[in-house]
């Protein structure tokens, strides 16, 4: 008897303490983030600005310009020959639609179909879920 509460003890103990250790761990994020690329365009200039660098701090834009310093300790993202536009949000959005790009011709259809055949509660809590998903895509958590 105390040979199989010893093994039942052992087998509990082989069990649970991977699952203590497996527990997710929080991915630490840089502080400091430094966006280059060839061109970046600000919306106070006429002229789009060369060798663009945006300097983010802590989720925040600190400074966007040409060829700004980068910190030592920035973890650098480099855009290559893009151009970049700090600060722009696409608001546009169709909050009843999930559009995957595979049937655009069906664009309109799909919303009448949408409209039609489903009731006012089924599209509210949908354009609820795409309204989360597009802000999720925009906003850094």
């Amino acid at each position: 008897m105390i040979r199989l509460r010893a093994c039942l003890l052992l087998s509990a103990i082989c069990v649970l303490c991977p699952l203590l250790w497996a527990q997710e761990r929080p991915i630490a994020k840089p502080e400091n983030i430094a966006i280059r690329a060839a061109h970046m365009i600000d919306g106070k200039s006429d002229t789009p600005i060369n060798n663009a660098v945006i300097l983010v701090e802590h989720g925040r834009i600190k400074a966007a310009g040409s060829a700004l310093a980068i910190p030592a300790d920035a973890t650098v993202i480099d855009l290559g020959n893009l151009t970049l536009l700090p600060g722009l949000i696409d608001v546009h959005t169709h909050l009843l639609t999930e559009m995957d790009g595979t049937n655009l011709s069906m664009q309109d259809v799909e919303m009448l179909k949408m409209v039609a055949t489903r009731s006012t509660a089924e599209r509210a809590l949908l354009g609820a879920k795409l309204g989360r998903e597009e802000l999720e895509a925009v906003i850094p958590g």
